[in-house]
């Protein structure tokens, strides 16, 4: 039978299936619970795993750093589960099942109840049941889940909007994670041509037309429009930067800024990405 330690730690997530749009709560759909059963500590995964790149050479000891990256997230916890919740196992498997990655969320998070991973089942489970009815739970299962992009992402980030900006309005901007992001920048020009500094990468954008919105994706490195039909259209060749074709990013521990330097924009929304680790 399960013991629970005198001091109690509850944990609970919820799933959301972008498909479906059905979201799947543990405590209330299956009335499980991940419980700490240790008296003295409890645990939660917390950093992810880093893969370093070296090179190796006959000249110079050692070896010659790279680059690093962070591996997949892998969240892994034992649930208990009441007397009630042994129906409810085939709806479990159905919810979590997927070959498709859906949205997960710690339930009641202390820090932040925004910020979500999209994961899915890492592997299979078992289900064990203990006899007795001296706990309220009698049964436990394992469950693995594997988030292939490691960072944790706001649900609800709010756009940074800035109106009417002229040569030297300056604007600043800080990132709400611990990580530096690529954000996604819509411009709606009021001149054909317009210069920005953004931190120390200037940008020049030329050849557009008044009132049209402009997408910079600093995630995927695109600059593009739609037409009048919506059909997506690379403009490429209208950005420039003083690195080729770098683009903006938000920095953490600084206040980012950016300004008009040549030309005006009527709008500027950006959706600053914000990620934590």
């Amino acid at each position: 039978m399960i013991v629970i330690g005198t001091y109690q730690h509850y944990d609970s997530f919820i799933i959301y299936d972008p498909k479906t749009k059905k979201t799947t709560s543990l405590k209330d759909d299956f009335r499980g619970l991940i419980i700490n059963t240790d008296s003295v500590k409890y645990d939660r995964e917390c950093m992810v795993d880093f893969e370093d790149t070296t090179d190796k050479s006959s000249s110079y000891d050692g070896e010659r750093f790279v680059d690093s990256k962070y591996n997949p997230r892998i969240l892994t916890f034992t649930i208990f589960l009441t007397k009630e919740s042994d129906g409810d196992l085939t709806f479990l498997k159905q919810r979590l099942g997927k070959k498709y990655l859906q949205m997960f969320q710690w339930e009641d998070d202390w820090e932040t109840d925004e910020k979500y991973l999209m994961v899915k089942l890492n592997k299979g489970f078992e289900s064990v049941t203990y006899y007795g009815k001296e706990s309220e739970y009698q049964g436990e299962i394992t469950l693995s889940f594997i988030a292939p992009y490691p960072y944790w992402r706001f649900k609800n980030e709010k756009q940074i909007i800035f109106n009417n900006l002229k040569p030297k309005d300056i604007k600043n901007i800080r990132s709400r994670g611990n990580v530096d992001t690529e954000p996604i920048i819509k411009i709606t020009p009021s001149t054909t041509k317009v210069k920005l500094r953004w931190n120390d990468l200037d940008v020049e954008l030329k050849d557009l037309t008044i009132g049209k919105e402009y997408t910079m994706d600093c995630v995927s490195q695109e600059f593009y429009c739609y037409d009048d039909k919506g059909i997506k259209v690379n403009c490429i060749k209208k950005y420039v930067s003083n690195s080729f074709y770098d683009y903006p990013q938000i920095l953490i521990d600084i206040n980012n800024s950016f300004t008009i330097t040549e030309g005006s924009i009527s709008s500027i929304k950006i959706n600053p990405n914000s990620q934590i680790i």
